[in-house]
């Protein structure tokens, strides 16, 4: 038995900064595309991202060593069955960034070639599905 699902995963534009999507400008996105401002929520510089900074700005990635080439399947994705709504499967892929820049205090930041930069700290993945058991 084959159930019928509807995929969605999120779009380019929604994180997109203030500049490119005048709508995301009430979420503080005055970053780089495809990062997500969550410095007031945690009271600390913390940006979310895609994995890899999938569909993010290419320097972002550039200017990080040891991360994987961004790929489709690090995207999020939900699959919903269309006539009753269910969410049948679930993949949620999220990275924490956090943003570093040079401070007269702290002259070895002095190093740094763009700032700011957005260093990954953590790499979130959960998933879950509905299995039907005949």
């Amino acid at each position: 038995m084959t159930l019928q699902t509807y995929k969605y995963k999120i779009p380019r534009y929604v994180m997109m900064n203030a500049t490119n999507n005048p709508l995301n400008e009430g979420f503080y996105a005055y970053g780089p595309d495809g990062l997500m401002n969550l410095t007031a929520a945690v009271m600390a510089p913390v940006f979310a991202s895609k994995p890899s900074f999938l569909d993010a700005e290419p320097w972002l990635l550039e200017e990080v060593t040891g991360l994987p080439p961004a790929d489709r399947s690090m995207d999020t994705n939900l699959w919903v069955e269309p006539i009753t709504g269910a969410l049948i499967k679930a993949k949620k892929q999220l990275q924490a960034n956090m943003m570093i820049q040079r401070l007269s205090k702290f002259p070895h930041l002095d190093k740094l070639r763009v700032t700011p930069r957005f260093v990954p700290i953590s790499n979130i993945v959960e998933t879950g599905a509905w299995m039907m058991i005949l």
